[in-house]
């Protein structure tokens, strides 16, 4: 009898031990198809489609400050050189679309245009950067580019470590929103604007210098007085940085986005607290709001320096519909444009000649996301 019992015992314990076995085996399968699950459905996440071309003359018009400079930039290149990029880069990445290229073009081509009017200008997406290393291994046909473009080479002068530039970063940011408008892909490429305050000593620079002082320390003199399209620029920035720096002088306190006004789409000058101008807020267009966002940097960063942060929290606020802009029709954007890391100074030299050939016009069709604060391997500034 007691034999019997321990057979039942010992039988009843197996099928326990092998029950549970397999509702483990059922378990950890589970769990390993869930991460698997979670971590595609990530990957997919990440996974951006690219449409649409980008805008031409990089989505400047006639009117714009920066429009002259841009059309001298497109001049400066030739339609080989530029064919010779675009298949080297598509070639070296097979994954990517002619409507990728086109967008990370557009906006190194953006980048270019910071660096020949400021005097340092990190590069912020390693994506792009990439792009400019594929323009750097065709060395003569860049070194000519640099100089019908600027009269000067446009060094590109890595760095072996990572330095946090959230300074810069702020400056490259308020000067892009002067300069142009958001496109679809602008911050997947670029990463988040307007996450850093601008500093103290540049704003006091901004506020209290003169032109020849600003030239000096703060934009890039010799650009500026080889070419009236780079110094109207300038200009434009420098009295642009002093009004708003006026408006900011008169308020206590950070003024939320829907007490902004602008006066219209063709009119970019920005008031503060009278209600007979359209608001600024979630319900106007997205040119509205950017360069409301962009005063918003320059008010904070001027009333509220320490504590930015909840500036940050207010353009977080004001950006909820960056889904919408970024998955957007860019189709419609089309037929609107009628289009078909740290290195203080990728500097200059004055050795090159200067000039420029009025023969070529670019077809600068183009297409990750940088970081805020760090700038990945090279930039762009001058050498005095």
């Amino acid at each position: 009898m007691g034999y019997v019992v321990l057979v039942l015992v010992v039988g009843a314990v197996l099928v326990i031990v092998l029950l549970g076995g397999q509702r483990g085996s059922r378990n950890r399968h589970d769990i390993a198809r869930h991460r698997g699950n979670a971590r595609s459905a990530r990957l997919r996440s990440r996974h951006i489609v690219f449409t649409g071309r980008a805008p031409e003359h990089l989505g400047t018009s006639e009117g714009d400050p920066v429009y002259p400079l841009v059309l001298q930039y497109e001049r400066s290149w030739h339609s080989t050189y530029e064919e010779r990029l675009k298949q080297r880069v598509l070639a070296d990445n097979t994954s990517m679309t002619d409507e990728e290229y086109s967008w990370r073009k557009l906006e190194l081509d953006r980048y270019f245009i910071v660096c020949a009017i400021l005097k340092e200008v990190p590069m912020f997406s390693r994506k792009i950067d990439d792009l400019w290393h594929d323009m750097l291994m065709f060395t003569a046909d860049y070194d000519q580019w640099s100089a019908r473009y600027i009269g000067v080479k446009i060094h590109h002068q890595p760095t072996l470590e990572m330095k946090p530039t959230p300074g810069l970063r702020a400056w490259f940011d308020w000067v892009y929103s002067q300069l142009f408008e958001p496109e679809p892909y602008t911050r997947l490429l670029w990463g988040p604007f307007f996450r850093h305050p601008l500093e103290p000593k540049l704003l006091e620079q901004l506020a209290e210098g003169t032109e020849d002082e600003l030239l000096n320390h703060v934009f890039r003199r010799d650009t500026a007085e080889r070419y009236p399209e780079i110094l109207g620029v300038i200009r434009f920035l420098m009295q642009r940085a002093k009004d708003q720096l006026v408006q900011a002088k008169g308020m206590t306190k950070v003024p939320r986005m829907d007490q902004i006004k602008v006066r219209s789409s063709s009119d970019s000058g920005l008031f503060y607290g009278d209600s007979n101008e359209v608001q600024c807020s979630s319900n106007t267009n997205y040119d509205h709001l950017w360069y409301c966002t962009s005063f918003l940097l320059l008010v904070g960063s001027y009333t509220s320096y320490d504590h930015y942060q909840e500036v940050a929290a207010a353009i977080d606020n004001s950006e909820r519909m960056d889904n919408t802009i970024i998955t957007e029709d860019v189709s419609a954007r089309d037929q609107r444009h009628h289009s078909n890391c740290s290195s203080y100074g990728c500097s200059s030299n004055d050795s090159s000649s200067d000039n420029r050939s009025d023969n070529h016009s670019s077809n600068c069709s183009s297409s990750d996301s940088g970081g805020s604060s760090s700038s990945c391997g090279a930039g762009c500034g001058s050498s005095d």
